[in-house]
């Protein structure tokens, strides 16, 4: 059988020429169609049902003669007791019931014969459906029926019957039609002849409307399937998915059927496939529990592109426009579900928390009430005006359910407006930007939002959206009206009423959208020197992702260095700023090449990588070689060592980017000298070889049996700091971490016993002051094991050194110095947060560790402090004055507790601020 099946498919005019062939063919179908009781391997009736599948054209003459034995052939095939003939027969039965249809309605036999034939098979599909016992196999071989003989129903009865037909065809469906997992388990194979059935009569349908008890129907039907399609093998897929082409197809046919269902049935779906999965139907399947909201790409994908279906004629061109309705309905979805969620978030101040348990302790019970009060209205308007990179900030959303369906959201535009169709999202760029614009300022906190704006701009540099906008023209008020009426809708179609449809809308929305992005990317630039984590990381690749027209390289070199530097340890974004440079490159070199010696000594990090360790081809390599005992097995040998390499390259991402970096330094040529960089023999890291004291101090004792020889760590120190803050490598940044925070413990714990209470520095002063900023660098960086080492040494440190009782102590004021540098950093929004929380914990812990009454009245640490943050106030650079800011800020609640505080430094404290205010108003 499988010998004839390729016969007639690679030689079928040959075979056809003999009159003799077909009715042989038929003969020996029927036979393998029919096979004994006795057979117990079914290979035979399986390739048999194959071969009908694929040829029953050829015999459907014979078919047609034949067909109540055929049909019961079938049917029993149908309900076979093996699940793979079950598998077989149902598309063999659903061609054979086509082709009799086609033959009724073809004129060919006379009309006794296919009166006859017509109501053999409507009785027998009767009968199923009105018997109780029938099982879904049964049910959904009338329903088959039904659907294949909807031609010969309009033909020979009439359209009044057959929408009785179809009638009495959704009534059954609401019976296979549910969330309990019991009945979807039985429904999975089956829906599709459902689906399939309904798509065939509303094609035999005249009229051009469809009531809304059908398209009910259709919603509940399409809804279940969302539910099981996870649960669908590939071959069940493809089989739904032609079934619901069949479908559009023909509500497309009728008028505004399909925009109505569209509008019923997107929300569901994308909602369903946006669902965390905990909250999923809970289904035992082919594919167990598994209901990741990836695995609803493939059916969204398969929805944006509907089937060819050549019997139709609804190929090609023909289809395009039905695409644009569904990309259409789909955009809608998106924006309502975005304005339905909420994303509303109250911002919780752990440190401030704890600074407020310890300062109520010293407050009267009388003013607790009070203060617990103000305390609660200060947290309230938090809530809105929080500082967004304020370390120790905890996110607690109103709402967790609807953070995690935002979060999937995002990624399934990620997956799916990045792919598909992406030259029918220009109608939607202006909206969508808009909302995602008005709802990032109003939540800045939430990383999806520049996630969904970098998707828009990505989509439209693919296009190149902005190539015939007037970027000189200024925003016509009109359009701006419509896009604000547009917005405020809550129903899907008053925003679809306002999409852009003609063209003089689409140049004025493309003006706008100019100025509107230009505006808040500028604004995201700032912000990129204050976010931190995963906010910064979405804020970068919005910036690296604009279209081409508002690409300005000189401000956007920052973006690229942030990413080049948090790429060491994330990859992805540093493939990123990687892809960008190399489009800058293509379509703007001239702008790009004076920018070069600010960009490519970043990239220097990632070509000093050794990746032969990590690579396990070389092992795959070395197992090969032994296998080569034979000059026979040498051309294989020599086949296996090259796809060993080929699948190392392809398996390992950072070799893939670093050879990306070498191609680009190949095509700088002479540029690539800026890899190098300017030399500054004074920059930081410049002296790791130089010993930081002239004298060695950090003497180790190693407690040998017979000996113990003294060994001094000076000259180790720089090479280590070195080593931790700039390793290539993990293993060997983590192993200089944790020696260069065992060094700091043993330098403490070697002075512990020391007297300070003099102004004399101690032994390890020079090295403090050098080591004391990279201690504040590490506390913050991108290596979650490292911050882990050294955030809570710095707190260890401040709690000890402030102990100081003389003022302007040196280990202190080393520290102190320290901190202060890193509030006022001028790229490091995390550094500069991580510094003002640090001293605020000074603060604290200076007016904790206040002993008598001397102290208290002197309050040295403090005026320390002060003196600091009042150089800072009056500094021309705002990014000091912004770290004076932040540390008043984190310091107000401590200040407010201690009446001698309040009345030694409130008015200078006044006078400076107002003075770095007056100073502001300069600023850019």
């Amino acid at each position: 059988i499988n010998g004839l099946n390729s016969l007639l498919l690679n030689f079928g005019d040959e075979f056809l020429n003999v009159p003799s062939n077909l009715p042989n063919l038929y003969k020996y179908i029927s036979f393998a169609l029919h096979p004994p009781e006795y057979m117990t391997r079914y290979q035979i009736p399986k390739d048999a049902c194959k071969f009908v599948t694929v040829h029953a054209s050829l015999i459907r003459q014979y078919l047609t003669e034949d067909s109540e034995k055929m049909f019961g052939y079938l049917f029993n095939l149908c309900i076979h007791k093996n699940s793979k003939v079950k598998l077989r027969a149902f598309p063999a039965l659903k061609a054979f019931l086509g082709q009799v249809s086609n033959e009724l309605v073809s004129g060919e036999r006379s009309y006794e014969s296919n009166k006859a034939t017509f109501k053999f098979f409507m009785k027998k599909f009767y009968q199923i459906l009105d018997n109780q016992n029938s099982g879904v196999d049964e049910v959904s071989i009338a329903v088959c029926g039904f659907g294949q003989f909807a031609a010969s129903v309009q033909t020979l009865l009439g359209a009044g019957d057959l929408k009785k037909c179809l009638t009495k065809l959704f009534g059954l469906s609401e019976k296979y039609v549910s969330s309990d997992p019991e009945v979807l388990r039985d429904t999975i194979t089956h829906l599709s002849s459902f689906i399939s059935s309904f798509a065939n009569i509303l094609f035999e349908l005249k009229s051009d409307e469809v009531d809304e008890y059908c398209l009910e129907q259709l919603e509940k039907i399409i809804g279940t399937f969302f539910l099981i399609f996870p649960q669908l093998n590939k071959l069940q897929q493809e089989d739904y998915f032609l079934s619901l082409s069949r479908l559009f197809i023909a509500l497309y046919s009728k008028g505004a059927a399909l925009q109505d269902l569209l509008s019923r049935i997107m929300f569901q779906g994308l909602i369903l496939s946006c669902l965390p999965k905990s909250a999923t139907l809970p289904m035992h399947g082919p594919q167990g529990e598994l209901r990741g909201e990836q695995q609803y790409y493939v059916l969204w994908e398969s929805l944006l592109n509907p089937k060819d279906i050549a019997e139709i004629d609804f190929v090609g061109d023909n289809k395009k426009p039905m695409q644009s309705l569904l990309y259409d309905r789909l955009m809608l979805a998106i924006m309502m579900m975005i304005r339905k969620l909420n994303l509303v978030y109250n911002v919780s101040h752990t440190t401030v928390a704890a600074v407020v348990s310890i300062t109520e302790t010293r407050d009267d019970k009388k003013d607790k009430g009070k203060e617990k009060e103000d305390d609660h209205k200060i947290e309230d308007k938090a809530n809105v005006t929080a500082d967004p990179t304020e370390e120790g900030v905890v996110l607690i959303p109103q709402t967790p359910k609807d953070f995690e369906i935002f979060f999937n959201l995002v990624n399934f535009c990620d997956a799916i407006l990045t792919q598909q169709h992406v030259a029918l999202s220009t109608r939607w760029v202006f909206l969508f930007a808009k909302q995602l614009i008005e709802q990032s300022n109003l939540l800045p906190l939430i990383p999806g939002f520049y996630k969904l704006l970098t998707i828009v701009m990505k989509n439209c540099e693919a296009v190149n959206y902005f190539h015939r906008a007037d970027i000189d023209c200024p925003p016509i008020p009109a359009a701006s009206q419509s896009a604000n009426a547009a917005n405020d809708g809550d129903d899907v179609g008053s925003a679809g009423d306002q999409m852009i449809t003609n063209e003089e809308e689409d140049q004025q929305s493309k003006q706008i959208c100019f100025v509107l992005f230009k505006k808040f990317v500028g604004e995201i630039l700032v912000r990129v020197h204050e976010y931190k984590d995963e906010l910064l990381e979405a804020c970068v690749e919005l910036v690296l992702s604009v279209p081409r027209q508002l690409v300005d390289i000189s401000l956007l070199v920052p973006a690229l260095q942030i990413a080049f530097k948090i790429g060491l340890s994330f990859l992805p974004l540093a493939e990123i700023a990687l892809g960008s440079l190399e489009h800058w490159l293509d379509i703007m070199r001239d702008k790009v090449e004076p920018n070069l010696g600010e960009i490519l000594p970043y990239l220097n990090d990632y070509l000093e990588r050794d990746w032969k360790e990590s690579s396990t081809s070389e092992v795959v390599l070395q197992g090969l070689s032994m296998t080569a005992r034979t000059a026979r097995n040498r051309s294989s040998l020599i086949k296996k060592m090259k796809a060993a390499k080929e699948n190392q390259t392809s398996q390992n991402p950072a070799a893939n980017f670093q050879f990306r970096v070498i191609r680009l330094l190949g095509r700088l040529a002479g540029n690539n000298i800026h890899l190098i960089g300017a030399v500054n023999l004074m920059a930081q890291g410049t002296e790791s070889e130089i010993a930081w004291d002239p004298q060695p101090k950090v003497k180790f004792v190693i407690p040998f049996r017979e000996a113990k020889p003294e060994v001094y760590l000076d000259g180790m120190i720089p090479r280590i700091v070195e080593l931790t803050e700039g390793a290539v490598e993990r293993h060997t940044k983590l192993a200089a971490g944790e020696l260069l925070h065992s060094l700091v413990l043993f330098m403490i714990g070697t002075t512990a016993n020391q007297s300070r209470s003099d102004t004399e520095p101690t032994t390890f002063y020079k090295i403090y002051q050098r080591i004391f900023p990279s201690l504040m660098r590490l506390a913050v960086d991108p290596d979650f094991v490292v911050r882990q080492l050294f955030e809570p040494l710095v707190y260890q440190m401040i709690h000890w050194f402030t102990k100081g009782a003389s003022f302007e102590n040196p280990e202190t004021i080393a520290l102190l110095d320290a901190i202060v540098d890193a509030v006022s950093n001028d790229h490091d929004g995390g550094l500069r947060d991580f510094a003002a929380k640090s001293l605020a914990e000074y603060l604290k812990w200076s007016i904790k560790q206040i002993m008598n009454k001397k102290q208290k009245e002197s309050m040295v640490n403090v005026k320390s402090l002060m003196k600091r943050l009042y150089s800072l106030a009056h500094h021309p650079n705002p990014y000091k004055r912004l770290g004076c800011s932040l540390t008043f800020l984190k310091i107000y609640r401590l200040l407010r507790e201690e009446k001698d505080l309040v009345s030694t430094f409130i008015f200078e404290i006044l006078h400076n601020c107002i003075f770095s205010l007056r100073l502001a108003y300069s600023d850019d």
